[in-house]
C-alpha cells in the first residue's frame, strides 16, 4: 500500500463479519490486500518515517452498509499474522451493518487534541 506524503489514508473496518476484516484506501481507492482474521479488539499505531512527517486522524465513523462489496473480488485478503487467508469473500449469508469504521489520515502537523486521541490506552484495558 504505498502512498506519499498529503495522501489521505483510509481503513475501513468490518468487525460484523466471520473473518473480521480490514481495507485499506488510498485517496478514496480501494487497495488490492486486505487484513482478515483480525482480534475481536484492536488498536492502531503509525510509524512516521521521514523526518519532519506526521499525520493526524481526520474522522472515525461508523457506516451501515459495506461501501466495497462489489470490489472484494479483486482484493488479495490476509490473515492477521500475514499469510494468504484461505477464503478471499466474507461470508456471503452475512448481515452487513453497523460495525464498520473508517479512519482517515494524512500527513500534517496534528493538534493537541488530536495527539490526545493517538494516546495509549490505560494499561488495565484488555489487548
Amino acid at each position: 500500500m504505498p502512498f506519499t506524503c498529503g495522501q489521505k489514508v483510509s481503513i475501513e473496518l468490518d468487525m460484523t463479519s466471520t473473518p473480521r476484516r480490514a481495507t485499506f484506501f488510498v485517496d478514496g481507492k480501494v487497495q488490492q490486500n486486505t487484513v482478515t482474521d483480525l482480534p475481536k479488539a484492536i488498536r492502531f499505531f503509525a510509524f512516521i518515517q521521514k523526518a519532519g512527517s506526521s499525520f493526524q486522524i481526520t474522522k472515525t465513523i461508523a457506516i451501515d452498509l459495506d461501501s466495497i462489496i462489489s470490489q472484494r473480488s479483486m482484493q488479495t485478503p490476509l490473515n492477521y499474522n500475514g499469510q494468504t487467508a484461505q477464503s478471499p469473500h466474507s461470508n456471503p449469508n452475512q448481515q452487513h451493518g453497523q460495525g464498520y469504521i473508517q479512519i482517515q489520515s494524512h500527513q500534517m502537523v496534528p493538534e493537541e487534541s488530536v495527539q490526545d486521541s493517538i494516546r495509549s490506552p490505560p494499561a488495565d484495558q484488555p489487548d
